[in-house]
């Protein structure tokens, strides 16, 4: 009896440790669950949502790994928040009551054209699998766009959505605004974010007035306003790359062929005001920046350019004389828009003027509500020249949502009403742009690491070590590369001459451009931080991190932070370095080969932090590759002498329309 006892403690015992930490995990409520756009869809999409546990994190895999076996672990940005202190309202319907993590978890590096799917997991809990597909597709592909979902538990917008996902499969939708009421009450984002319906496809939104309605109401009936859409931007996180007083309400996305550029217009009561007009400066330098990058440019934003002048005064008096000129002198293929909740539709815009030259033109479509607030028809639209169609929704009972198809020639538009009848319906065709510009469609650069002049040399005059580098340039040159960056290592012996001249000699053979930074072997300081085809490229001096000059490394982490923080709006982010943070692990042991645990947390943080996509380095005459937190890892094989499993040679890195490969070349 007492071994039968002891035998059934000693299993509850093994149980019990076998469990224990998952028993010890508490469960958590993981909502709000939404897949947004990045810059650039084909590489990269974000995962948002809010959690009552710190720590959370992603699963993400192909679509057809169905039981997460290759899945990566993606760890989110996270920080606690809630509207106490920006509204008063302190009631359960609320964002005031409930302290929560806002976590966004950025899932770059992936393939074009290509079906993933992902879990959230915190403590215990693990959500169901969710799905979205990268950009990449070739023509022909389409898109849905709705507006004005808006009322609460209204009884259209999710059958809507539902139906257009039946019809039409998107796997990108778009929203120009207003997809609640009153942006402080939460259980209006909860009716449209945590269901079945609204998920497994990417998501790009611009915010709608009722963005910034606070939900602490006044006796009279209204409703305060934020200066800021303070639930749209915890709830979304969209590209950084907007304007600087409207960022993450306002930003810009390519899908395919297709700019796409969302706007926030919520300001446009102000006959003038610095948010305002930096939106203009920004749409205007970007615009310039990205000339020649895309086939088609497609703006969303709420407030009509055209709409109703009944309903919003406003829109005529200030947005339309300013953004109707932007979008002609852009040449903006298609302007979507909602707030009237009236239906209409522009004839080519050349201006504020109509034009009878469609493909020079810009088309213009409010489609009114993809809910069920509608307004009666305006009177003054019926009857004016610049209107192709225009519909009465609420005498029609009718609610939209748009299907857009897309081909080399064309964007097709087809409108839907609720009960999946066609009622209206127009083509957009291509303009004729300059030639695509190597910003976007693709350009190389060379990663070279220690030549190391007279490494374990003793031919004569470092023959061996110059030979090598001889062949890594001759290769360079014949690749024609827009820059070359060399990671430090440039000579064995920075006291000998000679190894320094035969440096120099070879450097000066390179046709293109270079930018060295020093390692452990030189006896020279460097950084540089620049942009060139729409990229950031900076290059750190990692010998006073390694060396422990803190005056000196502090110094130049601030630097760091001012160049990261510059570099925001870059397409990609590309740092290099000397002695690479870590080989293969962020546990992996302190050596001469890496950072200390500390510094490598430090720095990952802030290259996470600011979204650097790749970092480039040197240091182990062998090559290793690695991937944390959605950053990319190259410590490269040398020019010179290798050791371990090195190959000489170099990396080149081919940055296209779409993402970015290396790859190595060997040059013995």
């Amino acid at each position: 009896m007492m071994k039968s006892t002891l035998r059934t403690a000693l299993l509850c015992l093994l149980v019990t440790l076998a469990a224990g930490s998952s028993c010890s995990r508490p469960e958590a409520e993981i909502y709000h669950i939404v897949t947004t756009v990045c810059e650039d869809a084909a590489s990269a999409a974000t995962v948002n949502y809010h959690c009552s546990l710190p720590d959370s994190y992603v699963l993400v895999t192909q679509a057809e790994d169905t039981t997460f076996r290759h899945a990566k672990k993606i760890k989110p940005v996270s920080r606690i928040w809630s509207t106490a202190g920006i509204d008063n309202t302190a009631t359960e319907s609320t964002f005031y009551t409930k302290d929560r993590y806002v976590c966004y978890a950025t899932l770059s590096g992936l393939e074009a054209d290509t079906r993933y799917r992902y879990k959230i997991v915190a403590g215990k809990t693990r959500t169901d699998a969710r799905q979205f597909k990268t950009a990449g597709k070739k023509e022909p592909w389409n898109f849905v766009v709705f507006t004005d979902f808006q009322h609460r538990e209204n009884p259209v917008t999710l059958p809507l959505v539902e139906m257009m996902k039946e019809m039409a499969s998107p796997d990108l939708v778009i929203c120009s605004g207003d997809q609640i009421d009153v942006a402080g009450n939460e259980y209006e984002w909860s009716f449209l974010l945590d269901n079945d319906i609204f998920r497994d496809f990417v998501y790009a939104a611009s915010p709608g007035d009722h963005a910034y309605w606070a939900s602490d109401k006044t006796p009279d009936g209204h409703y305060p306003q934020y200066d800021k859409p303070y639930t749209f931007v915890n709830l979304f996180h969209f590209p950084d790359n907007g304007a600087p007083d409207s960022k993450g309400s306002s930003y810009y996305f390519y899908y395919n062929d297709i700019l796409f550029v969302a706007l926030d217009m919520n300001n446009s009561n102000l006959s003038s005001g610095a948010r305002f007009d930096a939106q203009a400066a920004w749409f205007s330098e970007t615009l310039d920046h990205l000339a020649g990058t895309y086939r088609y440019l497609v703006v969303f934003m709420h407030k009509s350019v055209f709409g109703s002048d009944l309903i919003d005064a406003a829109v005529a008096r200030n947005i339309r004389p300013q953004w109707a000129s932007l979008f002609r002198q852009y040449g903006v293929d298609l302007v979507l828009s909602g707030h009237d909740h009236i239906y209409s539709r522009t004839l080519a815009m050349d201006g504020d003027q109509v034009t009878e030259d469609p493909a020079a033109g810009t088309f213009y479509l409010d489609m009114g509500s993809s809910g069920d607030k509608r307004r009666p028809l305006d009177e003054s639209l019926t009857g004016n020249p610049r209107y192709a169609k225009v519909m009465d929704l609420k005498e029609l009972d009718q609610s939209c949502a748009c299907n857009i198809e897309v081909d080399e020639t064309c964007l097709m538009v087809t409108v839907y009403n609720q009960h999946r009848q066609v009622v209206d319906g127009f083509v957009v065709p291509r303009k004729e742009r300059p030639a695509a510009s190597e910003s976007r469609e693709g350009f190389l650069f060379v990663h070279m690491t220690d030549p190391q002049i007279g490494f374990r040399d003793v031919s004569p005059g470092y023959g061996q070590t110059d030979t090598l580098m001889q062949k890594a340039v001759a290769l360079a040159n014949a690749i024609r590369p827009e820059a070359v960056f060399v990671t430090g290592d440039l000579v064995n012996d920075a006291a000998d001459p000679l190894q320094d001249a035969i440096f120099t000699r070879n450097l000066a053979v390179l046709t293109a451009p270079v930018w060295c930074i020093p390692g452990n072997h030189d006896s020279f300081s460097d950084r540089f931080s620049f942009r060139m085809k729409g990229c950031a490229f900076i290059g750190l001096d990692t010998n006073c991190i390694k060396d422990a000059a803190p005056e000196a490394e502090a110094a130049q982490f601030d630097w760091l932070t001012q160049q990261l923080e510059n570099a925001r709006d870059a397409r990609y982010t590309f740092v290099f370095l000397h002695c690479p943070l870590v080989r293969e692990s962020l546990e992996e042991p302190e050596d001469y080969f890496n950072f200390s645990k500390e510094q490598r947390r430090r720095y990952l943080d802030i290259f996470t932090q600011y979204g650097v996509d790749a970092v480039f380095a040197g240091h182990t005459h062998c090559d290793y590759t690695t991937e944390i937190s959605g950053i990319r890892f190259y410590t490269a094989n040398p020019v010179g002498k290798t050791l371990k499993h090195g190959i000489s040679g170099f990396n080149l890195i081919k940055v296209g329309p779409v993402g970015f490969e290396v790859k190595f070349l060997p040059t013995r």
